[in-house]
């Protein structure tokens, strides 16, 4: 049964909404220091024990948007959204500073999301969808309308739908009560195709069947896992491992989830978000509320004052609520369907050993342009910079490489991990540091060693903030 109305005695509202963000808080304190670790961890409470909460972007985004809803109001879409990232934002681990430099080249949502982005599966969207749920509590398809929008801007596929999924669970677990009716709510909503709904289903029939956590967390890693920690299909099946092994305790659940490690702090503060909506912040045990307390703690963001405590985000957001009470809302359509979305070509002008190619963007397939593997496969380009000093070349590739610079050969890779593309934690890869003059031509050589089959590269350039650089591709004839 779909509910998508607030009942007009929901009287512990306020309880809840706290309860969320405290618990939030509290998940993310937890988990924070083991952040992509990944073997099992073996937590019973903080480790070290903390005196006040960890800053998180899981909450400091979720900020933002409360600034851009008393702005904007009911009319919020992801082009506001889009324009409130340009304003404020200047973070660029991953996801974030992929869309961050799609917007800046005038590339709107939701193909800021998709275009060049690795990382469309990663947590970063799912992690802040509470505000949607505490502002349209047992309103479920309202809150997923707004999730798709806040999503759309950095992520596509899993991506979304993993916010939409969580903010419409924790929406209709307002007026449930009960984590499993809101699960199982939630999981009609997604699409068959989906593989979050399929990990999701694998976890609830590994726990109806009475297997261990940590054997379901196993199942998890072999059917569902990714080298990239932050993959979202794998880390929100964490937090659905917590929520069910947990069973309604609040220290268990969080315990639960952060135990099984990759994206701890996100899986932490996820659970510890659900918990909160559940429990209320009456019912969320003293010993994990003291070490953390009720104060906000944010990062740097331009123009951005954060409430000054979880008392004073739950009111701002409760003023919000009655401001639009018997206002006409927006919902998704079920099941969720993301809109078909066709990405462009950058047509980079590259040379696989000695051919002219082009390939569409930092992702590059040689494989495809690859006759023979009786030698080295040799990717060359020439370059141009727009600023002139210290810059970053990211490379990664599963293969083993060496890289050359304007003539100079910089270094090698010589391993056989998988890569992910982030400047800020390059896995797979290599991160090598530049000197450069702007708008002058700077030949860069790729020498892959021969491997079955020909694998992908990634090739980005950044400033030494790891923010990424719009780099000019001359024609292959025109630099040489």
């Amino acid at each position: 049964m779909i509910i998508n109305t607030i009942p007009a005695k929901a009287i512990h509202l306020d309880n809840q909404v706290k309860g969320c963000f405290l618990g939030k808080s509290i998940g993310g304190t937890l988990g924070m220091p083991y952040e992509g670790h990944e073997g099992f961890l073996d937590l019973d409470f903080y480790n070290p024990v903390p005196k006040k909460p960890l800053p998180n972007d899981d909450l400091d985004l979720q900020i933002i948007w409360l600034r851009c809803l008393q702005e904007h109001g009911l009319s919020l879409d992801n082009q506001k959204l889009g324009q409130a990232w340009l304003r404020h934002m200047d973070v660029h681990p991953d996801e974030y500073g992929v869309a961050l430099w799609n917007l800046k080249k005038g590339i709107k949502p939701p193909l800021s999301g998709l275009h060049n982005n690795y990382f469309t599966d990663g947590m970063g969207a799912a992690i802040r969808s509470e505000i949607w749920a505490c502002l349209f509590p047992g309103q479920p398809l309202t809150a997923a309308y707004y999730a798709y929008h806040d999503a759309s801007v950095d992520h596509w596929g899993e991506g979304v739908l993993a916010e939409m999924f969580m903010a419409a669970f924790e929406s209709h677990l307002f007026i449930s009560r009960d984590l499993r009716i809101s699960l199982d709510y939630a999981l009609d909503l997604l699409p068959q195709t989906s593989r979050l709904r399929h990990a999701f289903e694998d976890v609830i029939a590994c726990y109806d069947k009475g297997d261990d956590y940590q054997d379901t967390r196993q199942m998890i890693r072999s059917r569902w896992g990714s080298h990239n920690f932050t993959d979202c299909v794998m880390n929100l099946s964490f937090v659905i491992i917590g929520l069910l092994y947990g069973e309604g305790h609040f220290g268990r659940t969080l315990l639960c989830a952060v135990n099984c490690g990759e994206d701890a702090d996100c899986t932490g503060a996820t659970a510890g978000g659900i918990m909160g909506i559940l429990l209320g912040d009456t019912g969320i045990p003293e010993r994990w509320k003291s070490p953390v307390g009720e104060t906000i703690v944010m990062g740097e963001y331009d123009g951005i004052v954060a409430p000054a405590d979880v008392n004073e985000m739950t009111a701002e957001l409760a003023q919000l609520r009655n401001e639009w009470a018997g206002s006409q809302l927006p919902e998704i359509q079920t099941p969720f369907t993301l809109p078909t979305l066709e990405d462009f070509s950058e047509k980079l002008p590259w040379k696989v050993n000695g051919q002219p190619v082009i390939f569409d963007g930092i992702h590059l397939q040689p494989g495809m342009h690859v006759k023979s593997l009786d030698t080295h496969v040799i990717l060359e380009a020439h370059v141009r910079f727009p600023i002139s000093g210290d810059i970053q070349a990211m490379v990664c590739s599963r293969g083993l490489f060496h890289f050359e610079f304007d003539g100079r050969k910089m270094g090698v890779k010589g391993d056989l991990a998988n890569p992910v593309p982030s400047f800020h934690r390059i896995r797979g890869g290599r991160g090598f540091n530049l000197r450069v003059v702007a708008d002058r031509s700077y030949p860069i050589k790729i020498a892959l060693w021969p491997t079955v089959p020909t694998p992908d590269f990634y090739i980005s350039f950044g400033d030494m903030d790891n923010r990424h650089l719009d780099v000019h591709y001359l024609d292959v004839n025109e630099g040489e």
